[in-house]
């Protein structure tokens, strides 16, 4: 079911005359010859077929909303910004990538139309829910029960972003590592959605938060899975001067890219520079350094 479009023809002089004459009533031409369409209908059709056939256009448009409930699939966020907190089911199914790419756009200012917040951008095709509705999304989430595309806890103001797994419930990141994973995974234009994925999960592998990373000291141990940001300060420097030095190189070296190189952890950088100079012992895979401690 759907409607059918009718054409009628009118010589251009006629028309334009028609129209005018109209124009100056404040009427259109679609209108008035929509109006006249009905009547037609109305006068033309017996009163029981139209009632059969309103019927069977109810039945129709019930069905339509009844299958769309059904294989509707929404994202859900809860956004912390400037001290406001933001509840929102958004009808676009955005997951863990897209929902990062969309929030590092937003930081960027590239989102079309500026959005005050990042909750007034999802809530384009959304709208806020109450707490109760957001924290009942988490287990339909962990039993991927097809509706729910993602569930994200976005705190712009402690820069964390938090997101449900099917498999291990929440996991959270530090925002600058989500951004950095997102740069990373569209760095490059001609990569399959697969492949950013791959690139994203990768760059934040190891980088689920668990406790507060501190400053290294000088003379402290310094292994491959150490942020560029605790080293000491000296070391730093040179990490740098090498960042810039290797971006300049591949024509990259915007300000952007240097910071977050700054914010990686130096295996993270083997694909930009040399960092086993920096290194000053051998960890284990899979061991990271925090609060000064190798865990």
């Amino acid at each position: 079911m759907g409607d059918t479009e009718l054409t009628l023809w009118l010589d251009s002089l006629r028309y334009d005359a028609l129209e005018r004459a109209l124009n100056m009533h404040g009427l259109s031409m679609e209108k008035v010859m929509q109006e006249q369409l009905i009547a037609l209908y109305a006068d033309a059709v017996p009163e029981k077929t139209r009632q059969e056939i309103d019927s069977q256009i109810e039945r129709g448009r019930l069905e339509v909303e009844e299958w769309q409930r059904k294989n509707r699939i929404v994202s859900v966020f809860l956004i912390t910004e400037q001290g406001a907190v933001f509840h929102v089911e958004c009808a676009h199914p955005f997951e863990f990538l897209q929902a990062a790419r969309q929030t590092r756009r937003y930081l960027r200012g590239e989102l079309d139309g500026l959005p005050a917040t990042l909750a007034a951008y999802f809530l384009r095709t959304g709208h806020e829910i109450s707490t109760v509705d957001f924290e009942s999304s988490v287990p339909r989430r962990m039993e991927n029960d097809g509706h729910i595309s993602g569930v994200f806890d976005i705190d712009l103001d402690s820069g964390i972003f938090s997101a449900v797994n099917v498999m291990d419930g929440w996991g959270s990141f530090s925002l600058k590592d989500v951004t950095a994973a997102v740069y990373h995974a569209y760095r490059k234009d001609v990569l399959s959605i697969e492949k950013r994925w791959d690139i994203f999960l990768e760059r934040l592998d190891g980088k689920r938060l668990t406790c507060e990373k501190t400053a290294m000291d000088e003379g402290e141990p310094i292994s491959s899975f150490a942020y560029v940001s605790i080293l000491p300060e000296a070391t730093q420097t040179a990490i740098r001067e090498d960042i810039i030095a290797a971006l300049t190189a591949e024509g990259s070296a915007t300000e952007e890219n240097i910071c977050l190189a700054m914010d990686s952890r130096l295996c993270d950088l083997e694909d930009l520079l040399d960092t086993r100079k920096y290194l000053t012992t051998e960890e284990p895979e899979g061991m990271i350094r925090i609060d000064g401690q190798s865990i």
